[in-house]
């Protein structure tokens, strides 16, 4: 559309709110107002919903509608309750931004003649706006909704490792390591998509004559309780919003999910460390019931015995932990298991095998240590096996306190 099409098109001029001081032309047909980049008319200013308000132009005739926004739609101070028709020199506030609704007609109105035929002094223009010097639109983010993003999708994954740690007695590190880098991916992501949509910069107007009148009238405060003095989301640059991904959300996700895992696993008993055990797995047959320690791991705060049980009885057994399963050095040193950080399945039933881990809280000693696993008492479901089961000659070997 040239600049003299758009000259004989009605227009509304923005005379409050972060594009104040542009003119823009209004064919005939329906638009949409509001703050959502994909409305017809952008006023991203506080107060205005996403979809705001409806003007139509048709024959010459304007009619404005309110879309349901949450602060309403107001003309010349009046909150509208349905659609009205819109006059030339009709002031339409939305949120924080104003518009003024013009035809044509409007700008450099011709001159009048009295009756006698002698011309009469021509009416000055009621605010006619000059151009706008508007500056080219800037890449900018929302900081805060970059670190919501970037935080939640931490969050769920650090959730999600809390969850397998309960379950399981899983000691990797895989969903930890995961949750930094995702949610770093996820706020970049983010500053991404919302640098693709421009946000243009609020217009310069010039200095433009005003009529006595409209210099002296008073203007209207905004409406009590609409929330238009709001204070704007604020924006940062691009680059902003990637240091803050990558430093706040990478670096300090990091340093969030080493602590998240470092409280689980002490909780859990599912910490990480060497395997002490010499000479591989030792193997007890007590009575058609065979036990295999598989390892014994030293961590910061466990002993972590690793064990496999097979039951070649014709009855089920029991192998209970709490106050029944112990680790013992040749020193008399003895440690018990903590059912509730173990991961072991106390029944066998006949012809099953099990395998788990014992958790006993503390350790037996750091230097060469020879060990013995035992549970006190087999509960047998029958009349034949063995009443305790003991695995000795456990050689421990050597490790920096």
């Amino acid at each position: 559309m040239t600049g003299s099409d758009a000259a004989t098109l009605p227009s509304l001029v923005v005379v409050e709110g972060r594009r104040t001081g542009e003119r823009i032309a209004i064919p005939d047909g329906r638009w949409i107002i509001g703050r959502d980049v994909g409305s017809d008319i952008v006023l991203d200013d506080a107060g205005v919903s996403r979809r705001h308000a409806a003007l139509t132009l048709e024959g010459g005739e304007a009619m404005i509608e309110d879309l349901g926004s949450t602060n309403g739609t107001r003309v010349n101070g009046v909150r509208l309750e349905s659609g009205r028709r819109l006059v030339s020199g009709d002031e339409v506030r939305l949120g924080a931004a104003a518009v003024r609704f013009e035809t044509p007609a409007t700008v450099g109105a011709a001159p009048t003649h009295t009756a006698g035929g002698s011309p009469a002094a021509a009416p000055t223009p009621a605010a006619a706006s000059a151009p706008a010097v508007t500056r080219a639109p800037r890449r900018r983010v929302r900081l805060g909704r970059v670190v919501l993003v970037g935080g939640l999708a931490n969050l769920v994954l650090l959730a999600a490792g809390v969850v397998i740690n309960f379950a399981t007695d899983w000691t990797g590190i895989g969903p930890w390591l995961a949750a930094p880098l995702v949610g770093m991916v996820a706020a970049l992501v983010d500053v991404g998509r919302q640098s693709l949509t421009r946000e243009p910069e609020p217009a310069s107007p010039q200095a433009v004559p005003t009529s006595a009148a409209s210099a002296t009238a008073p203007v209207p405060p905004p409406p009590v309780g609409t929330g238009y003095g709001a204070r704007p989301k604020r924006r940062v640059p691009v680059l902003v919003g990637v240091l803050v991904a990558v430093l706040l959300i990478g670096g300090g996700g990091v340093a969030i999910a080493w602590g998240v895992a470092t409280a689980t696993a002490f909780i859990t008993g599912n910490q990480t460390g060497p395997d002490r055990l010499v000479g591989g797995p030792v193997t007890v047959d007590a009575q058609g019931v065979t036990t295999t320690v598989q390892s014994v791991e030293h961590t910061q705060d466990f002993t972590r015995v690793e064990i496999t049980v097979v039951n070649g009885l014709a009855n089920t057994i029991t192998l209970p932990v709490f106050g029944n399963a112990t680790l013992s050095a040749a020193d008399g040193t003895t440690l018990g298991a903590d059912p509730f950080r173990s991961g072991w399945n106390e029944t066998i039933p006949p012809g099953q095998t099990r395998s788990g881990v014992l958790v006993f809280p503390g350790h037996l000693g750091t230097g060469d240590i020879t060990a013995s696993l035992a549970f006190a008492t087999v509960f047998e479901q029958g009349f034949d096996g063995p009443t305790s089961i003991v695995v000795d000659g456990l050689v421990l070997a050597p490790i920096d306190g």
